[in-house]
């Protein structure tokens, strides 16, 4: 087994006092979260006008952010309930993550830009910095199964290019985790999942707000479930079965203190899975091992001016016992340095560097190790033309190495009528450069391609947002096309990583509302409908759903409780084995749509039973795909059969969680 580089071991003797001395303090009195109350008091204008962080670097009103932006609230977790981030992400426009044989809860379509079974079309952030291993650049499947949902602050979500600021992978995409800071002396939680499939998850927070310029928070999250049973037919037309057992665990540590700042991620998950193609024979169990740390510090020039400086490291193991016995490894960090300020009251400057070091190790028999380096350079010109218009303008210069440079710009003009109307127009380009999979995997089922080009996007968006009283709603266009696409191709019955020759053409239209019908029913929702073709004209290439509705109306009552219903409709998603030169054969259920119904019921028991003692426990009941719906998606990992079973199994879950 090959060794981690010690952040692991770092981090355990520096846990274990921070807990003792947590253990040893008097507790508050109650946490310091907003009720359910107090947050559906806000003003949907106030929603609308939330400052975002993800977009320019800095803070800004979203209404003014030059991208295509949704915020997913703390308010709205706890109203609409979840047991992961998951659950939560399959809410937002044009979006669902998907399963194959090969990996879980990872595949990820935003705008229908799925080409393999990852999610390296969707840049992740944990707090602004990028959760992207360099052997595959998205496997998520720890931080979409066991990041504690209620350590969430607010989920910032990016539709469309990002590449200007955050290189490569934001090229759908960038959904940005913001964590919640402590802001006590002292103050903690517990919480317990337990429902349905063996399913039970606990997780414990703590932190401590010791002075106006320093806090610290730890957040432990544990899972272990049995797995609901999914059950298809392999590519040698034989049927098996898999229980979808999963354990694991997450720490999350974060803190600041006169300028300096410390965010870590420690995980470690096990889970079922098939090694190599997707025959049961191949039934294998994964080990997935994520150690992330990024140390930055953050200097005033002055008023005006600020600089940044960060180190990140993204290490990622993966650990197959089975048939096929391997071991992959990658421990890719960068540097980067950021300036940001105002020239005057009408201009911000934004400017960055990066030096992104990619390196692991694919093993003795799947292609040895690799290492290459990555440089890009970036800046973004914000210009208040006049008291309604602003002009924005952004460009990333990008040279992976042993390869030419390139450039990614963004453009953005940015227009409020007057109070309640406000339009935005858009270009932007994006690249994603090969990962060290894609480059140098080695083996009898899939091969890389050392020669592989980056691939890129150009998008042209226009969005107009209305916003007042009770009523906010966005309608977005988007136009994109990509060139050099890094996808998968079954040639000689192998499957190699390939830069496909057509273009593929995307259009899209996206609808967001909300409604607070009075001061205790509120509706929200979104509907999306895309379509796309290659350069020959063939339609629906891209394997994803063309139209999708997501709708769910609550009840807030001043009594302490609340009620709420979520649908997520996803229309028929278009077939692999109707795209040009498949061989994928038919032997399981067509891709069929579906609707994934759920409820959650929530309520704190102080003021619901009128007793202040119990102010600090909050109950729910959440109960997910109420339908039972069975779930298909065309198997994206081999290709070579048409569909795969997805993990929606109905279920339900009951949450208790007590704050001091």
């Amino acid at each position: 087994m090959r060794p981690c580089y010690g952040l692991s071991s770092l981090l355990v003797p520096v846990l274990a006092p921070i807990f003792a001395l947590f253990l040893t303090m008097p507790l508050a009195s109650h946490s310091q979260e907003l009720s359910m109350d107090e947050l559906f008091a806000m003003s949907l204008e106030e929603l609308v006008n939330i400052s975002v962080v993800t977009v320019s670097k800095r803070s800004e009103l979203l209404a003014d952010a030059p991208g295509i932006v949704t915020v997913i609230t703390a308010a709205h977790i706890k109203t609409y309930g979840a047991r992961n981030i998951k659950d939560v992400l399959l809410r937002i426009p044009n979006f669902y993550m998907f399963d194959s044989a090969t990996f879980n809860a990872t595949g990820s379509s935003l705008r229908a830009g799925a080409t393999q079974h990852l999610n390296n079309h969707i840049l992740y952030l944990f707090n602004g910095r990028p959760l992207r291993e360099s052997q595959n650049g998205g496997l998520h499947t720890d931080i979409n199964l066991l990041f504690p949902i209620e350590a969430i602050e607010r989920i910032e979500v990016i539709r469309g290019p990002g590449s200007v600021l955050y290189g490569s992978n934001a090229f759908n995409g960038t959904i940005n985790f913001i964590t919640k800071s402590a802001h006590k002396k002292l103050q903690a939680s517990v919480n317990n999942r337990t429902g349905s499939h063996g399913y039970g998850m606990n997780s414990l927070a703590i932190g401590s707000q010791f002075s106006d310029s320093g806090q610290i928070m730890l957040q432990v999250n544990t899972l272990d479930e049995d797995g609901a049973r999914i059950t298809g037919i392999d590519d040698q037309s034989t049927s098996g079965a898999m229980d979808l057992a999963r354990k694991g665990q997450m720490a999350m540590l974060s803190g600041t203190f006169k300028g300096f700042t410390l965010q870590s991620i420690v995980s470690e998950i096990t889970l079922p899975s098939i090694s190599g193609p997707f025959r049961w024979t191949g039934l294998s169990e994964f080990e997935l091992k994520r150690e992330f740390l990024d140390v930055s510090y953050q200097y005033d020039i002055n008023s005006q001016w600020q600089a940044a400086l960060h180190y990140t490291l993204n290490q990622h193991e993966r650990f197959i016992t089975g048939p096929r016995d391997s071991e992959f490894f990658s421990d890719g960090y960068l540097y980067e340095a950021i300036i940001n300020g105002e020239i005057n009251d009408d201009i911000q400057l934004l400017l960055g560097a990066v030096v992104d070091h990619i390196q692991g190790d694919l093993g003795e028999t799947r292609g040895g190790k690799y290492k290459t380096q990555h440089k890009s350079m970036y800046a973004q010109l914000d210009y208040q033309l006049n008291s309604a218009t602003k002009i924005s303008a952004g460009l990333q210069w990008n040279r992976p190495e042993d390869q030419a440079s390139d450039t990614s710009p963004r453009l953005a003009l940015i227009h409020h009528f007057n109070e309640r109307w406000t339009s935005k127009v858009l270009y932007s380009q994006a690249f994603r450069s090969p990962f060290g999979s894609e480059i140098g995997f080695v083996s009898s089922f899939l091969q890389g391609d050392p020669d592989l080009k980056p691939e890129k996007i150009k998008t042209l968006e226009a969005q107009a947002l209305y916003g007042y009283d009770n009523l906010a709603m966005s309608a977005s266009y988007y136009h994109s096309k990509t060139s050099d696409t890094i996808g998968r191709s079954r040639i000689d019955s192998t499957t190699h990583f390939v830069n496909q020759d057509d273009e593929i053409t995307f259009d899209g239209l996206e609808l967001e509302a909300r409604w607070a019908i009075n001061s205790a029913w509120n509706l929200q929702g979104n509907a999306s409908i895309q379509m796309n073709e290659d350069a020959n004209g063939n339609e629906d290439i891209m394997i994803a759903s063309q139209s999708m509705l997501k709708l769910g109306i609550s009840y807030t009552s001043g009594r302490g409780y609340s009620a709420s219903i979520w649908n997520s409709y996803f229309s028929d998603v278009s077939k692999i084995e109707d795209q040009p030169d498949s061989v994928a054969v038919v032997v399981n259920p067509a891709a069929d749509a579906y609707n994934l119904l759920s409820i959650n019921l929530a309520a704190n028991l102080g003021t619901l039973l009128k007793r202040p003692k119990w102010q600090p426990v909050d109950i729910s009941l959440y109960v997910d795909n109420l339908l039972d719906e069975e779930v298909w998606f065309p198997e994206l990992g081999q290709k070579s059969v048409n569909t795969y079973p997805q993990s929606h199994a109905r279920g339900v879950y009951a949450n208790i969680k007590y704050s001091y």
